[in-house]
């Protein structure tokens, strides 16, 4: 009769553990890192525990480049920084990113800008990505400089996201 209650017993902690680990990682998402677009903040073969939700600014989310995008060229998925969120404006003027009129970035030791200055505003579903390691990552101002049609992320497409990780280059 006890060997029959601890058996019982057993099974219902088994049932209970295998239950929280799928309640507990379906939400989540491993991401191996992988390519330098991220360094010097997240390296190639680096292990990541991701989480879904509505990306911030700052935040580093994955997405299908290929459905983003729509080149059959890249069917993969790539992980970059979110640098816009909806409403947000865009510029870019003399090899400078800016946001909301902050410049983000200068690059114009690592990109040249051929298409002249750009101005626009995010709809309500778009986000715009970079990589931080700016000039080696194919990226949403990569492909804005290049005069490629898809360059922002549609809101529906950002699978999963990494919170709150500060670009390694820049100061406190």
């Amino acid at each position: 009769m006890i060997k029959k209650q601890k058996l019982e017993i057993i099974v219902i902690l088994i049932i209970l553990f295998v239950s929280s680990i799928f309640i507990f990682i379906k939400p989540f998402q491993l991401t191996i890192v992988s390519g330098h677009s991220m360094e010097q903040t997240l390296y190639d073969g680096e292990i990541l525990l991701m989480n879904k939700g509505v990306p911030n600014r700052n935040d580093i989310v994955t997405f299908n480049a290929k459905e983003a995008w729509k080149e059959s060229s890249l069917n993969k998925d790539f992980i970059k920084r979110v640098v816009g969120v909806p409403s947000d404006e865009i510029k870019v003027l003399n090899n400078k990113l800016y946001i909301n009129n902050e410049e983000i970035i200068n690059f114009e030791d690592k990109l040249k800008n051929n298409i002249g200055d750009i101005v626009f505003k995010l709809s309500e579903d778009e986000y715009f990505v970079i990589g931080d390691n700016v000039g080696n990552s194919h990226d949403s101002l990569f492909r804005l400089l290049n005069g490629e049609k898809e360059y922002t992320i549609n809101k529906k497409l950002l699978n999963y996201k990494l919170s709150n990780v500060k670009n390694k280059n820049e100061l406190d």
